[in-house]
């Protein structure tokens, strides 16, 4: 009883049990979620009351005489399953009304769940590398099938790869399909390369990270000249958001009239150089693209190497990244997905956007191999000294917000620390018109996951960074306790 109540507790250990059953009596694994529907319909919650008894328990989950079982299922009614236990064997797909569940069934399934559910627990709570790696692949199926998702996706732990996938359309017009070589645009990952790219430079002694940037970059107006450069990495700096409209509500409406003939940088911070600063410098977080293309005019003044150049040269080819690279909006990329949308149920265009208009912010484009390349890099210190990657993953009290699950989090240099699942996570996502991304590394497990989209997050959609949550999850529940 007590043990039953602790596995039910933890949640997956149910579907460990149900996943037993059904990979013996070739149910799919879908089935075992709808199981898991037909618990909480019947009122079973975590934690378990203590009025929750072992028989009551069993015939919440899988009915008897008196509760007659509900059909469970997705998509097409006609595909719905019942089940009947009555011949004594696995259960069969059948259409058509529900059939009780007979007394005999119901002493047969006791008895399969007391093997699955103690056997289990006494063995090892840990599931079988197929049957996760099928459980991961049944998830991905489900968010492609649904019309939500469509992308790659790669999870790696200790540098192995656990589960990579790939679905959907690189190329709707001519029907090319997205594979995990894909290369993708990843929006505001790219923040992680320019803070690499910043300390890179304070190792070479350039600059302290507490020195003003108004003392390298020329001409800015006065009252962002003392911003630090620390403040510009945490997104502390207060300086005005060149993406975002005078009352920060919405999108700069100006920002896709630029021509970017010019200097690139200069264009778009010319959008705001009139505005006043939000607040001083230092005061609180606001996530600013601003500041790291402030950053950006950082990196080539005092490198003498354009932005694209110096990430490539001193990044990319030094960690062998080759199918990463900067996306100016004009050249032909080989092998990298256009951006799409969903509206209703079908797949349109998504609006035009120059990723020149992110620059240091945002331009980047990769694929999953090669993030996971960078993060392992980060991680075993290839790329950056101690004190650098120290600099980069510290928790900085001024740099306080919320994850989207209003978890509090804070920013280090180009990344998000928190904690999800009861583990310490680093991670940033991104997203502009046709394309959302994320790379998640949890350190404590050296577990990468890494997910482009080439649909746009403003759309109906499961984002990217939704999706990686999901398979986290279930790769964090089949570990042993």
């Amino acid at each position: 009883m007590r043990k039953t109540k602790e596995v039910l507790r933890l949640r997956f250990e149910v579907g460990l049990g149900l996943r037993q059953i059904a990979r013996s009596c070739s149910i799919g694994l879908g089935t075992v979620h709808d199981y898991l529907q037909r618990a909480e319909a019947a009122g079973v919650t975590w934690p378990l009351g203590d009025d929750w008894d072992e028989d009551r328990l069993e015939a919440a989950l899988f009915g008897g005489p008196s509760r007659p079982q509900r059909v469970m299922g997705r998509g097409n009614p006609a595909a719905r399953h019942s089940w009947n236990w009555r011949i004594l064997k696995c259960p069969q797909r059948v259409a058509g009304p529900v059939t009780p569940v007979s007394d005999a069934g119901n002493l047969i399934m006791r008895t399969m769940v007391r093997n699955a559910l103690f056997g289990l627990l006494a063995a090892s709570l840990a599931v079988p590398a197929a049957d996760l790696k099928e459980e991961l692949q049944t998830n991905f199926d489900q968010a492609c099938q649904s019309q939500k998702f469509m992308g790659v996706i790669s999870l790696t732990v200790n540098d192995k790869i656990v589960f990579s996938a790939a679905c959907g359309l690189a190329d709707a017009e001519w029907s090319v399909k997205n594979t995990t070589n894909t290369r993708f645009s990843v929006a505001s990952i790219t923040k992680e390369f320019t803070a690499a790219a910043v300390l890179l430079l304070y190792e070479e002694k350039k600059f302290s990270l507490i020195d003003p940037i108004g003392k390298y970059v020329p001409d800015l107006p006065e009252s962002w000249q003392s911003a630090t450069i620390h403040q510009l990495l945490t997104h502390t700096s207060g300086v005005p958001i060149y993406t975002a409209s005078s009352d920060y509500k919405h999108e700069n409406p100006d920002l896709k009239r630029l021509s970017l003939l010019g200097d690139v940088p200069d264009e778009l911070l010319s959008l705001v150089r009139d505005r006043p600063l939000m607040y001083p410098h230092g005061a609180k977080f606001t996530y600013n693209n601003s500041g790291y293309v402030l950053l950006g005019m950082l990196i080539e003044r005092v490198s003498g190497i354009p932005y694209p150049r110096f990430i490539r040269e001193r990044i990319f080819d030094r960690l062998g990244m080759h199918d990463s690279g900067y996306d100016d909006g004009r050249k032909i990329v080989p092998r990298k997905a256009k951006g799409y949308a969903i509206s209703g149920k079908e797949l349109q265009s998504a609006a035009f956007f120059d990723p020149r208009l992110a620059w240091s912010a945002g331009a980047l484009y990769s694929t999953v191999r090669d993030l996971t390349l960078w993060s392992e890099a980060l991680a075993h210190g290839t790329l950056l000294s101690a004190d650098s990657m120290d600099r980069m993953f510290r928790v900085y009290p001024q740099a306080v917000s919320q994850d989207p699950y209003q978890v509090t989090a804070n920013y280090g240099y180009g990344v998000v620390l928190t904690e999800r699942f009861g583990h310490k996570l680093q991670y940033h996502g991104g997203g502009f018109s046709g394309f959302n991304s994320v790379l998640q590394r949890y350190p404590d497990v050296n577990m990468v996951m890494a997910a482009l989209s080439n649909l746009d997050s403003d759309s109906d959609v499961l984002p990217s960074w939704t999706l990686g949550d999901g398979l986290a999850k279930l790769w964090f529940a089949a570990q042993p306790k």
